[in-house]
Parts: structure tokens; sequence; C-alpha cells
């Protein structure tokens, strides 16, 4: 992607980059149906440029499947405080709602575990900044985004065996499987909370 292009753009500026993408036509409509939902809000892409001050600033090189995506809608209002929630999720008990993140954690949030996290490609898209209740993972082996609790996740066996098997029992016993990749990830935001000094404004899904 040209640095001439713009990275920001309205709803129906976002839905002319997704049309004149090489993304498949389920991840096309995922995307549209995001972009419908939130007719009011500022879209953004990622270029490489942009791509490499967010490695660098989080310590972590996501999947090319990720990037891909990204280069196309990467998320909603970009330089600013925002979480967001999903019509499937993990009910979060602090605060009754599950707020997550939308900016990409990677490892730079969860440096004690950062070694073990790559040795297993378990990249942090989406987390529950405020209480640390869930993280989703996009993984390297596959485009699918797994929800998983950190401190549960790091007391199985499994994380010190390695392997196939090991694999497939934090699949069974420490990780949900979510979303089929970042696309339908944006595409079942429910709802977009806008963090601002003086107020937060809520964002709900249109139909």
């Amino acid at each position: 992607m040209s640095g001439q292009q713009a990275l920001t753009g309205s709803a129906e500026d976002a839905r002319t980059w997704i049309r004149g993408s090489r993304l498949s036509g389920s991840e096309q409509a995922l995307l549209l149906s995001f972009t419908r939902a939130f007719p009011e809000l500022t879209f953004s892409r990622d270029d490489a440029a942009t791509r490499q001050v967010i490695e660098e600033e989080i310590s972590t090189r996501f999947p090319e499947t990720l990037w891909r995506t990204r280069a196309v809608l990467a998320m909603v209002l970009p330089g600013e405080r925002v979480r967001v929630s999903f019509q499937q999720g993990v009910h979060d008990e602090a605060s009754g709602e599950p707020w997550y993140t939308l900016d990409l954690p990677g490892f730079a949030v969860y440096e004690d575990m950062a070694g073990v996290l790559e040795v297993w490609q378990l990249y942090p898209v989406t987390d529950l900044r405020d209480t640390g209740a869930s993280t989703l993972f996009m993984t390297g082996r596959r485009p699918e985004i797994y929800e998983g609790n950190l401190e549960d996740l790091f007391t199985g066996q499994a994380v010190n065996q390695g392997g196939e098997e090991a694999w497939a029992e934090l699949q069974r016993n420490y990780l949900t499987r979510m979303f089929d990749s970042y696309a339908h990830l944006l595409g079942e935001i429910r709802a977009v909370l806008h963090l601002q000094p003086n107020r937060r404004a809520l964002h709900v899904r249109q139909p």
C-alpha cells in the first residue's frame, strides 16, 4: 500500500477500500457489515510504515494474515482510547460488560510471559485491559482467534511440554475458539465505547 493513500476515512471510504481489496468474499462481507453497523465513526487501515511502528512498539511480529486484513481495515477511531464489546464474548464480572481494547497489545503488555507466548505462537490482539480477565489471541498456526485467561493458561502443564499433543491440550482445556479470523472479530463488534477526557460516548451497532 502506498504511503500516499489515505489511512483514515468515513464508513463509505472504508467500504471502497474493502470492495477494492483482494480479501475473500466472506471476509469482505464481514468488514462491510462492520462499517454499516457504525456509519458515524471514522475507520482506519494500516500501511507498511504503520505496521513497522506498531510491531516495534509492542515487540511483536504478528502473522501475515493479520496484516493482510488490517491493510484493508484495521480499526475505528484511530488514535483514540476505545473499548469494544462483541456479540459473543466473556462476561466480565467487574464491569458487567466485556469491554475489550481495540489496540494490539502484543507481547509488550505481557513481558513476563512473552517468551512462552512466542514459542506457542499465541499473539495477543485484544484484551480486557482494565481487569485482565480475558485475552484474545491470534495463532501462528491458523487465522482463528482464541480466548483465554493468561493466569489459567500459564498454570497448565501443557505450557512446559511442547508438541502437537500439548497444543491440543491447550485448546481443549485453556483456550476457546472465538472467531474464524480478524475480519470475523471486527464483524462481531456489538458496541464501541469512546473514552474521552470528560465523557464516554457509546456507539451501539445499528441493524
